[in-house]
């Protein structure tokens, strides 16, 4: 596990959850 992370990375990795989820919950 990498403990540096780059600029945005976190942001990115939560966004991809999130859409996941989405399209799990709503069907898309």
């Amino acid at each position: 596990m990498r403990v540096r992370h780059s600029q945005g990375e976190f942001e990115y990795i939560i966004a991809r959850v999130l859409l996941v989820f989405a399209n799990k919950v709503f069907g898309v």
